[in-house]
């Protein structure tokens, strides 16, 4: 009998499988979307996953009337049912945002050169 340690070396890693051509109706959108680094994406509020494996990634989500197919690199990674009903506004990617101390140090230095003083 194998410990789990072994079985779990043992295991291989799924691969993605190939997206199947789908016949693009109206009903049909395409998006990116970054991946959060809990495995996330957002889409019209709701939270779909894609992964731990994912996180920092872009992913094309093709929004249909009944299902959601996440895509990366061409390949279908996870199909799960449509849980929003809202018209998705945001078409672009998610922008990776600035730290803290780097939207903190550009804020600084914006002040500096229009000679405000700043409170902090």
């Amino acid at each position: 009998m194998l410990t789990p340690l072994t079985r779990f070396h043992a295991a291989r890693p799924v691969e993605p499988q190939d997206i199947k051509p789908v016949l693009f109706s109206d009903a049909s959108v395409e998006v990116q979307r970054l991946v959060a680094t809990r495995g996330h994406v957002t889409i019209a509020g709701i939270q779909y996953r894609a992964g731990n494996a994912y996180a920092g990634r872009f992913v094309t989500v093709r929004i249909e009337d009944t299902v959601v197919h996440i895509v990366l690199d061409g390949k279908l990674t996870k199909t799960p049912p449509r849980r929003h009903g809202k018209e998705v506004r945001h078409l672009r990617p998610n922008k990776k945002h600035k730290s803290r101390r780097a939207a903190d140090a550009a804020r600084r230095q914006r002040q500096a050169e229009n000679g405000v003083e700043g409170a902090g």
